[in-house]
Parts: C-alpha cells; sequence; structure tokens
C-alpha cells in the first residue's frame, strides 16, 4: 500500500494541496473577529501574533468567507460579519418574522 501523500502530480506540473492546521485557522480567525475588520490582506498578515506563509493565509480567508464569517471586498479589505455575540443572537431570536414585506408609498 502506498503512503499518500499531500502532493500531487498533474500533466508532468507538481501542484501542492495545502490544509492549514486548524490552530492557525483559530488564530487568525480570533484575530479578525478581536479587531473587526482590516484594510488589507498584509494588514492582517502582520498584524497576527506568529508568521505564516501568504498562501496559508489566502486559504483561510477563503473558507473564513465560505462560511459567511467575514466578507472580502473589492478593494481588498476584510471584515468580520458574523453574528456571534451574545446579545445580538438574543435579540434576533426574539425579533418577529414579518410575513410579507413593508411597503411605502412612493413619494411624487
Amino acid at each position: 500500500m502506498e503512503a499518500v501523500t499531500h502532493r500531487q502530480v498533474s500533466i508532468g506540473i507538481a501542484t501542492t494541496r495545502h490544509s492549514p492546521r486548524l490552530s492557525t485557522q483559530l488564530m487568525v480567525e480570533g484575530c479578525i473577529r478581536e479587531n473587526g475588520s482590516f484594510p488589507s490582506k498584509r494588514a492582517l498578515l502582520e498584524a497576527l501574533p506568529r508568521k505564516m506563509e501568504y498562501r496559508t493565509l489566502v486559504t483561510i480567508l477563503q473558507y473564513l468567507e465560505a462560511s459567511e464569517k467575514i466578507i472580502l471586498t473589492e478593494d481588498g479589505s476584510i471584515s468580520w460579519i458574523f453574528a456571534d455575540n451574545p446579545k445580538l443572537i438574543k435579540l434576533l431570536k426574539r425579533s418577529p418574522v414579518l410575513s410579507k414585506p413593508i411597503r411605502t408609498s412612493p413619494r411624487t
């Protein structure tokens, strides 16, 4: 039986599949949550308590965006959007659900 490696070869070009460690993912997530936003990926990379490769950061940011915890804007800024504030969660649970959209009369 062959050992499974993280290296794949396709059409003669070696490509590396990268999977960041959970502790690294949690570190990035915590840093963004605490600060709220960053103007760029480079600013986030410099604010992290440990150094990491840029590609690792990009992989983690793709995961956080797919899980709807952050938003990456066109200008490159990063913002935390996940509703994890206990007070906000309580308010959302108590808020009524509207069945029909509220229409306002158009102004003339």
